[in-house]
């Protein structure tokens, strides 16, 4: 009878970068920040100016502060914080 050598099984070691360690983790956290912080500041101070109140006064004509421009900063400026970060 021939007995059967079992071969242990071999390990590799990764050819290229696996996970995150380190320093990258800071970054990260940083990127997990960022999105966090561009949340805030949408909920906080983009979509406000399109409530009654503010669009009365900058977008309307008879508003105080009107100019033809306002109207068009304030989307162009909301969509572009959705864009980078929500």
């Amino acid at each position: 009878m021939e007995m059967e050598v079992q071969k242990e099984p071999q390990t590799y070691a990764p050819l290229g970068p696996s996970g995150l360690g380190g320093w990258l983790v800071l970054v990260q956290i940083g990127l997990i920040a960022t999105l966090f912080q561009g949340a805030f500041q949408l909920l906080n101070y983009n979509l406000p100016s399109f409530g009654r109140e503010y669009w009365d006064i900058l977008a309307s004509p008879q508003g105080e502060m009107y100019h033809p421009l306002w109207a068009p900063l304030i989307v162009f400026e909301c969509a572009v914080a959705v864009a980078y970060g929500v």
